[in-house]
């Protein structure tokens, strides 16, 4: 169905205003504020509910404002009336053709019916062309939104697999890092040996050693034992001189000192066998030599670590070429979805044939060269009729609802209007297009009707 007819009163600006259309494409043209915006409101955004209504709808001094828009396929079948009044209450009534031309009784309760004749995204075919790729891409996924779904759903599913490629990546270069640190030495046993048999040997040196010192320390004492008793002997015999001269005194005494003396003179002989033998024992001992053993032992942990290190080596060059596996095998999931993009949308049904989902553009076939390029780098002859193509296919079927685009003319040279006008009658579409003028002989909307 196309717009036959639109009857505007006390909207806005606008006192009166009648199109009479019959299905034709008509153009808006006037000066900025003459009303092209408030027309195209009320054919696109009024008829979807009081939701679109904005304030100071009803023109100054007025109470209310009407607008009527008859719709059919090259007759008026429907006819579709909203008022507004001042205080904001809004009404929606729809009357459609009997046998004899004329309209049946306006009824009430139609606004799901009407807001179903009017797609909501009856988008500007010339806007959608000067959207960036990515912003068109938004736009098809908005009017096809179990497509957008399974899109992010691989898109967050490819970025998980980057991420883990990144990961492994830099674990990659960190085994490298590590790797390129240790020197690998030939010809070393697999695994370390185990130092404790030369270490419980070294204990054993150790512990005999330990001896020689004891038996020296013992020494020591002896002969201070010895030095010591020597000097009691002469302190005795000095004392006993002394007693002498008192014999008669002291004879008691002198005969105790004598026994203490001899007890004395006893333990110094004893000492003097007991150094006698150490000296010879001392003489005789013999020293195990403990560097040998270190050495031996130092030798074998320098080893060890060698073995340790061939063991690093060869753990880390494993782990390089499983990192690297792994990091091959991101890029092949990674790629295996990309695929699965491509099989989606071979599945899908686009709005037009050719046209598919790049990344953040939309991609259709160069009409020279047959190869997939960014609608936006079409130049503008080709791309509009793309574009128009692609909103048209969102439009209801001719029978089901109004197929009825607004379009701003502006910078739209003559040819590229003609091209226009062409991919709407292709596509079955009528087009209600706006046009800003610098000067005009009238502050009014002109409408001019086209083919």
């Amino acid at each position: 169905m196309k717009v036959q007819k639109i009857n505007i009163e006390n909207y806005k600006n606008i006192g009166i205003l009648e199109i009479q259309c019959d299905g034709k494409n008509f153009t808006l043209r006037g000066k900025n504020g003459a009303g092209k915006t408030a027309v195209i409101e009320a054919v696109f955004k009024l008829l979807r509910g009081k939701g679109a209504i904005i304030s100071d709808a009803v023109m100054h001094g007025q109470e209310e404002a009407k607008i009527t828009v008859d719709i059919g396929n090259e007759k008026i079948d429907l006819s579709v009336q909203v008022k507004i009044k001042k205080d904001g209450d809004y009404s929606l009534k729809m009357a459609t053709a009997m046998p004899n031309g004329k309209l049946s009784k306006y009824t009430t309760g139609v606004v799901e019916f009407v807001k179903g004749l009017f797609h909501e995204h009856s988008i500007d075919p010339l806007k959608f062309r000067s959207l960036s790729g990515k912003e068109q891409v938004a736009t098809l996924f908005k009017l096809m939104p179990e497509l957008e779904a399974k899109f992010k759903q691989i898109d967050q599913e490819k970025q998980s697999i980057q991420i883990a490629r990144s990961s492994v990546k830099e674990m990659g270069e960190q085994v490298k890092y590590e790797l390129e640190k240790l020197v690998y030495t030939a010809g070393l046993p697999e695994t370390e040996v185990d130092p404790v048999e030369l270490i419980e040997e070294l204990n054993k040196a150790k512990e005999h050693n330990e001896q020689l010192e004891e038996l020296k320390e013992e020494w020591n004492k002896t002969v201070s034992s010895i030095s010591v008793y020597s000097d009691r002997t002469s302190s005795c015999q000095s004392r006993i001189d002394r007693m002498r001269a008192q014999i008669k005194q002291i004879e008691d005494s002198i005969t105790e000192e004598q026994k203490e003396m001899e007890e004395y003179e006893k333990e110094k002989t004893r000492s003097e066998k007991t150094k006698i033998n150490l000296e010879k024992e001392i003489s005789e001992f013999k020293e195990i030599p403990v560097a040998p053993i270190q050495e031996k032992i130092n030798n074998l942990q320098a080893t060890n670590q060698k073995i340790r290190d061939n063991q690093r080596h060869k753990e880390l060059s494993t782990k390089i070429e499983q990192l690297r596996e792994a990091y091959s095998k991101g890029l092949d999931d990674m790629r295996a979805k990309d695929q699965e993009k491509v099989e989606l949308l071979k599945s899908v049904k686009m709005p037009i044939e050719g046209l598919t989902i790049g990344d953040n553009c939309l991609l259709y076939p160069d009409p020279n060269t047959g190869e997939l390029i960014d609608i936006n780098n079409l130049s503008t002859g080709q791309s509009i009729p793309v574009c128009v193509s692609i909103l048209a296919a969102f439009l209801p079927k001719p029978n089901e609802g109004v197929r009825a685009m607004a379009v701003n003319l502006n910078e739209l040279d003559e040819d590229n209007r003609a091209i226009l006008m062409k991919a709407g009658k292709e596509n079955d579409i009528q087009f209600i297009m706006h046009e800003t003028v610098v000067s005009s002989d009238t502050n009014s909307v002109e409408v001019i009707i086209t083919e």
